[in-house]
This record gives C-alpha cells, structure tokens and sequence, in this order.
C-alpha cells in the first residue's frame, strides 16, 4: 500500500446500538486510531467511515497529527511503533486500546 503518512488521531467515542461494545455498559471511550492517508481530513473521512460501520459516534476528536510529528509521552513505545507500522502496510483504520467508562463515572 502506498502510505503517505500515517495520522495518529486521539477520539472520544460513544458505542451505538449495534455495537460490539454494550451501549448499555459503556458510557464512551477514548481511543487512539493510526490511519493511512494524504492529510489530515483524509484520515479524519476514513475514521468517520470506520465509526458508522462499527456503530460508534464520534464525541470529540481531541487531536489529530502525522505520526512524524508526535511528540509521545513514551517515545520508546513499541506498540506505538507497531501500531502505526500496520496502518501504513494494510492501508486500515488500526486502533490502539479502549480507555472505556460507565455511565456512573464521574465525568461519563
């Protein structure tokens, strides 16, 4: 796959009806996508398009970066690595781990 950049985008999302993730348990998560694309709206078209098919909506998107420009918390971080290393090969919307919470958390 031809991978211009790869675009780290951190996204706040709500699981629908539908959802792999029971909307009746889960209030939102945050989740932290890798996407291959041209630019930013690009990778921003392609994980709303992810979002609709696997019935999440989209919160909030807090940020989104090429991956070249990240300044990382750990900048020694594997799965980062890895993570990203897929998006570009496959060309797919890859994620990394839900942080989810339920409708009694503090700020659900």
């Amino acid at each position: 796959m031809d991978c211009s950049s790869v675009f780290v985008i951190l996204a706040e999302l709500r699981p629908l009806e539908g959802c792999e993730i029971d909307p009746c348990e889960v209030a939102g998560a945050a989740v932290r996508f890798y996407i291959c694309g041209r630019s930013a709206e690009a990778a921003n078209r392609k994980l709303s398009e992810w979002v609709v098919e696997n019935h999440f909506e989209i919160v909030e998107i807090d940020w989104c970066v090429d991956e070249a420009n990240v300044e990382w918390e750990y900048p020694d971080d594997k799965i980062a690595e890895e993570l990203i290393s897929e998006a570009r090969n496959s060309g797919d919307v890859v994620y990394g781990e839900f942080h989810a919470w339920r409708h009694d958390a503090p700020d659900a």
